[in-house]
This record gives structure tokens, sequence and C-alpha cells, in this order.
């Protein structure tokens, strides 16, 4: 559909027209004055729905009466601006139920309908004619339940998409660019937020979101919209229109592409008059500049008012200067006592690395702790009983043989020992002379080791150390007996110095109570750990099973003055450093290595880490910015101050107010990261 041409009454020095800006739960009526060729936004209300959509002839209608009678006028023509919930995505028109209200609301007020015009377009179109470019970046539009995302490339819209809004952003916001990721299309690094009430917290998700490579063109760059810039940019694309069609270029806007173009359009069935659709051409952007010299009296203004209205109001007349004045000092109050704002400066910075070799003045600290550790115990000894017995000696020699205490005899691979000092007879023959008789003597035996193995049957036959078999031999008629052994787990040196060492690492894991100073640096490399008293549960080569060793271990701590040697590092290395740059102190990071101790002193390789920034003063800072409207402070930070990003987080700061940093200096903080 067309947008028709407005032109000047005849004598009529200035023309007014109503803009109505909807979103899903407030809006803003806009006074918008036309004086020659230029448009203004002279003056606006802003409300909220008292009953969602319900009651919206309402709001408007006691708001309008503020906006008339503040102004003295009567609107009759109306050009409506609408966020992206309502309009249907696919018929690219205004979606129902809410294309009802808005016929009403024309129906009710009389109103002369102009067309309507998506916040997006307009917002795209104003940045392309400031920066003189097709435009190339994301509008984010940030509703109550709503979040759009429109993306433009070169002037060409690549994706227009609309999710439900969750707590968090960042994830709606992959959500309604995954039609582009499908594509394999980077997204435009360039990103403007408008109407949320804190839209420097929603910028902060996006800007510190870790996004992976290949997600942006660049890294993101987050500019905030603020409601009256918003206003503004929505006057101007409707200043478009009018020049437009007062330069006769009707012809060029009929061949235009609704879904190409940025553009204003009649929904059919808003007003039957108008036939053709007409395109925006991009003209230099006004900024509107409200109340810059009264306006004329006209007393034709009382015949047209609707008195009706008037008395409907009156009773409110009263209530609303009180609390004009209840506000006033409530305003005040906040912004002295309650507000705060935190301006977070994002500078860029110069990595400084260096190794020096030096000498550190160091004091000692000694500290102690018990500690106690308990551990099986590895060493074994064996115990028991010897096997005795006796056996007969059977000598076959000539000659009596004596065999002393202690002698060896074996049997079966045992040793054992005679207990007594015995002669043994020579042989004899028998008197035939056919046989010889040994000689016999019985003598006690104890085996040389214990155990179970001397325990040998009756009969046995022993060899005698040193003589032959065939002289002389033992042979028991008894069994021998009595061997016993058994293994006992006692407590070995190795238990004890294990039970030492893991006391020992105790100790070194261990967080000692120190009263150091905050600018006093431990050398963990150089501290001396030693047990100095200790008390064990058994004594070495006792029977225990286990072992139990309580011991105190008293350290010796070696430190030095961070805060001193920061001082010194800073002088040195500042010298390298361009004189606009600063090396705050907080930036080093010292790490101290290879140390060792030679004299009252430390010699150690330090390695030192710090950053260059730009040598800022943050109290002209704070001068400079208390007091202004955000963005003549954005402005001062990027020109002045030559700040490209920055995160103002504030808080108790009252709506309208709000738009403004702090009056008092004592309320703004800088607060200064690098990158």
């Amino acid at each position: 559909m067309n947008l028709p041409l407005i032109v000047k009454e005849g004598g009529q020095k200035r023309e007014i027209f109503l803009g109505i800006l909807l979103r899903e739960t407030s809006g803003s009526l806009i006074l918008i004055e036309r004086e020659d060729q230029v448009f203004i936004a002279k003056d606006r209300t802003d409300f909220s729905y008292q009953n969602g959509w319900e009651n919206l002839f309402q709001d408007i209608d006691e708001n309008l009466y503020l906006l008339e009678e503040r102004n003295k006028i009567t609107l009759t023509k109306v050009i409506f601006f609408a966020y992206s919930f309502l309009i249907d995505e696919k018929r690219n028109t205004i979606r129902e139920p809410y294309l009802n209200k808005i016929k009403t609301i024309v129906k009710e007020f009389k109103f002369t309908v102009l067309g309507y015009v998506e916040c997006s377009e307009a917002l795209a179109l104003s940045i392309e004619k400031k920066d003189n470019l097709p435009f190339t970046g994301i509008l984010l539009e940030i509703d109550k339940t709503q979040l759009g995302v429109f993306a433009f490339q070169g002037g060409k819209v690549l994706e227009k998409r609309r999710v439900s809004r969750t707590e968090n952003l960042v994830e709606d916001f992959i959500l309604a660019t995954e039609a582009i990721r499908e594509k394999k299309l980077l997204l435009p690094s360039r990103i403007l937020i408008y109407n949320s009430d804190h839209l420097d917290k929603e910028s902060e998700k996006i800007l510190n979101y870790h996004w992976p490579d290949g997600y942006f063109v660049d890294l993101p760059q987050i500019v905030l919209v603020n409601q009256e810039e918003l206003i503004n940019n929505l006057v101007d694309a409707f200043s478009e229109e009018m020049m437009t069609q007062e330069k006769g270029k009707k012809e060029e806007a009929k061949n235009s592409k609704k879904n190409e173009r940025f553009g204003f359009v009649v929904e059919p069935g808003l007003d039957s008059d108008l036939k053709e659709d007409t395109a925006l051409v991009k003209v230099p952007f006004l900024l509107a500049k409200k109340f810059l010299s009264p306006p004329s009296f006209d007393f034709q203004w009382l015949v047209d008012r609707n008195w009706s209205r008037f008395f409907v109001f009156r009773k409110k007349i009263l209530i609303v200067i009180f609390l004009l004045s209840f506000l006033s000092s409530f305003v005040f109050a906040n912004e002295y006592f309650l507000r705060s704002s935190t301006l977070t400066l994002y500078l860029p910075s110069r990595s400084i690395q260096k190794t020096l070799e030096d000498k550190l003045p160091y004091q000692v600290l000694t500290a102690s702790a018990e500690f106690s550790e308990t551990l099986s115990t590895t060493g074994k000894k064996e115990i028991g009983e010897k096997a005795r017995g006796t056996i007969k000696i059977h000598n076959f020699d000539d000659r009596e043989i004596t065999l002393g205490k202690g002698t060896t005899v074996e049997a079966k691979g045992i040793k054992f020992l005679t207990e007594d000092d015995i002669k043994v007879a020579s042989a004899t023959l028998v008197p035939d002379g056919s046989a010889k008789l040994p000689g016999k003597k019985e003598v006690s035996l104890i085996a040389l080791q214990i155990g179970e193995e001397g325990n040998l049957p009756r009969g046995t036959r022993f060899k005698i150390s040193g003589i032959p078999e065939t002289i002389c031999f033992g042979v028991n008629e008894r069994d021998l007996s009595g061997g016993l052994k058994k293994q006992l787990r006692i407590v070995s040196p190795t238990d004890l110095r294990k039970a030492e060492e893991r006391i020992l690492k105790k100790a070194k894991d261990h967080q000692f109570s120190l009263n150091l100073k905050k600018t006093e640096k431990l050398i963990n490399d150089l501290s001396e750990y030693q047990i100095t008293k200790k008390n064990s549960s058994k004594e070495v080569g006792e029977e225990a099973e286990s072992l139990t060793l309580t011991a105190t271990v008293t350290v010796n701590f070696y430190s030095f003055d961070g805060e001193n040697l920061r001082e010194v590092l800073k002088e040195k290395i500042s010298r390298e450093v361009d004189k606009n740059f600063i090396i705050p102190k907080e930036t080093i990071e010292i790490k101290v290595n290879n140390p060792k101790k030679i004299d009252s002193q430390i010699q150690a390789s330090i390695a030192v880490n710090a950053r260059a920034i730009p040598n800022l003063d943050q109290r002209q800072i704070v001068r400079s910015l208390r007091g202004k409207n955000l963005k003549k402070a954005d402005l001062i930070l990027k020109e002045e101050f030559k700040v490209g990003n920055y995160h103002l987080d504030q808080k108790n700061a009252l709506p309208i107010v709000g738009n403004y940093l702090p009056f008092f200096e004592k309320n703004l903080k800088i607060e200064i990261k690098y990158l």
C-alpha cells in the first residue's frame, strides 16, 4: 500500500503529526512538528499498558489528553511505529488481533492514518545515512518476552527472526541466528541493541561470551541505542518519507520491492483512501531538539478541544502536583545518597616480559606443627624351638673313638650338635671270628636350627662330621621331636624411615599459619623442613602389625617484600615504555626462579610479566562525564579520551534520570580492565 503525500494547509506555518510507538507492554506518543523541511520530535509521553492491550484505547486517550493539553493542540494525523512482535513475518502485515485494536483506535479518535513502519527498518536506514554506506550489522530488538534479530549485509536483509526471550540472552541470540550459521556465513561484528531497561548488562553478556572462532567476522562491537535515540531515528525515517514524496519520486517507490527496501506501509483496512506504496529515500539525519521556542498562541484550540476529557482529568490535577513535588525530592535524595554508577573502561595494553638477575633481601619466619602417620610394619622375625633326642653311635673301628661336645652330625640335610662328651668303644669279633661287633654309645642331640625339619623319625641314620660312615655312624632308636618355627612381623628401620618421610610430605602440603604482611611473598623453594621431636608407638625390632609415629615438624620459611620489588622493577621496565603509556603496579606479576641464599640476600632469576596501558587521568574522566547524558558521554570517551570499549553498570538509577550519568562525582566510579 502507499503513504499519501502530506502537504501544508493554506496559510499554516507548521504541520503537526502524532507518532504512536507500540511495544509489548508499553508505548510512546510522539508529537512530531514540521517547520519547513525539518521534522523534530517536539514532545513525548511514555506510558505502560494498565491491562495489556485490552485497555490500550483508554491508555492512549489519557496520555493523548496530557500531550495535547501541554501543547494546546489537537492531533489528527497519525503514523504508527511498530516493534517486530506486531508483524506477521510470512505475510509481512500487522498480525491479528493487533490490527483490530489499531483500527479501533483510528476509528474512535477519528485519526487520519498515514501508515506504519517497522522500527528495525527505520534504525537501519538511519545508520546507512550517517555512515553513507549500506548498512552491515545486526539489530537486537529486546522487548518484554520477545527478542528480534535482524541481520543486514550491504544493505540487504540476511535474516529476520523473532524468538521467545529467556534469561539467557546469548542462547536466544544463537537460536535466532542459526539459519545464517547453517549457510556457513560469518555474522557481522557490529551489533546494535535497543529498548531494554538494562542495555549495558545485555551488551556485557554478548561481549563477555566466549564465542568460537569463525562465528563473527571480528570481535563483536556493541552499540547501545537508548530510547531517545530510537525515537529520533523513527522521526528521521518519517521525515525521509515526506521529503521523498514531495520531490515527486513516486515512480521509483512503486518499482521498489518491500522486502528489499526500507519503507512505510499502510495496512489494508486502516484507511481506504491509501492506494499506492511509497518507499523511503535516504536524506541527512536531523537530531530532534525539544522546546527551542514556545508555540504561537492560537485560540482555535479552545474551539476544537474535547472538553469531556478535561473534566475526567481535572480530579487528578492536585494529585499530580503533589506527586511532582514528592518525586522531585525523591529524585534528589536518590541521586545523592543511593545512586551509584561504575564505568569499566576496556583499554588496549602492551604485554611486557623480561627476566632480570637480581638480589633480594629476605627474612626468615619459623613455624611448627605436629603430624601423625600410621603404617603397616614390614619387618620379619622367626622364632621357635630346636628338635632334640638321642642317637646311638656305632663304632666299627678297631680303636676307641672320642666325640667331644658340639660334634656335628647330619641326617637328611639337617645338622645337629652333640650335647655331651662321649667315648665309643672299639669294635670286637665274635668268638668264631665270623663277624665284627661295633662299639656302641648313646649321646643326646640338639638341632642346629629351629623348626619342624629337625623332627626325624626313629631309624634315621646320621653321619658324623669328619669320620667315614663305614667306620662310624649314628642311628636314633626313638623319634627326634620338639622342633617348632613361626614368623613374626616386627618394626624395621625402613618402616620408621618411611613414616618420617610421609610426615615431612604432610608438612610440605600443610598451610602453616604465618604472620605475613600483605606485601610479603614466600620463596617456597628455599623452605627448610626438619623433624624436631618424634614419638613412636613401637621400637625397631619390636613385634607389631602397625606403627604410629607422631612428630613435630619445624619449618623455616624465607620471604621478601613484593611491594618494594614491584616498585624497583616498575622503575626499571618503565624506561622501555612510550611516555604516553604507564605500567600500573598492580599489573606487574613476579616469579622468582632458581633462588640461592648468599649471605643476607637471595640471588635469583626474576621473571617479570607486566602490561602497559594508556596514561589516563581517572579524576579528569569523572569530572568530564558527570551529569552528561549517555550519548554525550560516549562521544567524550571516544573522542577526548580515545576509549573504544566500555561498560556502564548503574545501580538505583531512576527512569529518565538513568539516561544521564550521576551528577555527583562521588557516585561515579572508574574501573580499568586491560585487553
